[in-house]
């Protein structure tokens, strides 16, 4: 620190003053803690390795490196009046930022940490000054703040504001708002079978989506997604007798396909068909049409076991019929993350697909980033609350398949009692 002060007193520092920041992820979700950025070197989106401010068991101080990526961050400075509130602005024309939060969306990060820290170019790793790994790098002391809303979320651009972690808004101990509409809670923060001090927020729902010994998944439009060995085999025909909780299929056409090269051509019925599900609300003699509006049914959608040696994995520019896989992660020889008790529910997005294979290029097997996003999403409304809290299991078909029934079974107690409260704070 003392050769920086030297440096930054002198008329001509030798090095210019590099802002560096550190956005802290979800680690449930995300396969790292921390997505790394800078605001680029003079319009050259170059990336900058600087070493981290704490050494790792091995006495080492590892280099990180920061992505460089259009930022305006404003309001950072110290004054006598009301504490700072900054705003840090990010665009995401080259999808670096959506990039690196790996599935995250921006919501996810309110209330996550935004570590800002400064140095000199000089200092940075590879560069004159560099101490060396066993050396702590020189920097400033470190700004440390916390996302309290989204001021602004556009398709080329999002801001959030920042506050101290003691001037978060709306905070009133021991009690918290509610203000309307949607559940505040992190989704699965607060799940039984995390250490005390690793659980947030209120929601307990297990974070492999488990009901006791069985598997619940739901996407974020509440749709059950049930494995596709219980899926029926044969066309429903409009108004033929349902059977309540039973599924029903029926072909989907008009589809387009995203090919493994990135171009776009119409779906092949015939030899990759791809189908609506529904499940009968009721029994019914006169049905009608299966539709998202018709009460007599409701949208289910089917996931597969992710398998290496397939070639299944299929993207659409409709993205609500982009496949779903489950993988248990850390189970692939190449995947080193921790392997996991459970699998986890992956949907592909609707990105370029690695040619010959049509999987997403992502080390082989599903992970969090360009290609893969969750599937299991809550959609913060009390029937997201009901659809995971008050399962229960029924026969889906005539093979007396289980799945999800329709009819919760209400004697089990929600959370709380159920919300909703806020969209999250600020929205």
């Amino acid at each position: 620190m003392t050769d920086l002060i030297k440096d930054v007193q002198k008329q001509d520092p030798g090095s210019r003053l590099i802002v560096l920041f550190e956005l802290e992820l979800d680690t449930d979700i995300s396969t790292n803690s921390y997505a790394y950025f800078h605001s680029g070197l003079e319009g050259d989106l170059t990336t900058i390795q600087f070493r981290k401010a704490t050494a790792n068991s091995s006495g080492k101080y590892e280099a990180v490196e920061y992505k460089a990526i259009p930022i305006d961050a404003t309001g950072f400075e110290v004054g006598s009046g009301p504490a700072a509130r900054p705003t840090l602005s990010m665009a995401n024309v080259l999808t670096n930022f959506s990039d690196a939060l790996e599935g995250l969306t921006n919501e996810d990060l309110l209330g996550n940490k935004v570590i800002r820290r400064k140095t000199l170019y000089k200092y940075c790793v590879g560069q004159s000054g560099d101490l060396g790994e066993y050396s702590a790098p020189l920097e400033f002391p470190k700004d440390i703040y916390f996302i309290d809303r989204i001021a602004l979320e556009s398709p080329i651009l999002v801001s959030f504001e920042l506050v101290s972690a003691y001037d978060l808004e709306s905070v009133k101990l021991p009690k918290r708002n509610i203000v309307g509409n949607a559940c505040p809670w992190r989704y699965q923060g607060a799940d039984d079978d995390l250490a005390a001090e690793d659980r947030v927020g209120g929601c307990t729902w297990s974070r492999f989506s488990r009901a006791g010994d069985k598997t619940n998944f739901v996407n974020e439009e509440d749709e059950p997604i049930i494995p596709i060995t219980s899926a029926p085999t044969s066309n429903y025909v409009s108004n033929d007798e349902i059977t309540a909780n039973y599924i029903y299929r029926q072909p989907k056409t008009g589809l387009f396909r995203i090919e493994p090269d990135g171009t776009i051509l119409a779906n092949d019925d015939t030899n990759n068909p791809v189908y609506d599900y529904w499940q009968a609300t009721k029994g019914e003699s006169n049905p009608g049409a299966p539709s998202d509006t018709n009460t007599f049914f409701r949208r289910v959608r089917f996931y597969k076991e992710y398998n290496t040696g397939e070639k299944w994995i299929n993207a659409y520019t409709n993205i609500s019929y982009n496949d779903y896989v489950t993988y248990t992660i850390g189970l692939d020889s190449n995947d080193k993350r921790t392997l996991e008790d459970y699998p986890k529910l992956f949907q592909v997005k609707n990105q370029t697909q690695e040619g010959g294979n049509y999987k997403p290029k992502d080390n082989g097997f599903p992970q969090f980033g360009n290609y893969w996003k969750t599937g299991d999403v809550c959609g913060k409304t009390m029937g997201s609350c009901t659809q995971r809290y008050q399962y229960s299991e029924t026969n889906i078909n005539a093979s007396s398949d289980k799945g999800p029934n329709y009819n919760r079974n209400e004697a089990i107690q929600i959370q709380f009692g159920g919300f909703p409260t806020s969209r999250k704070y600020g929205r």
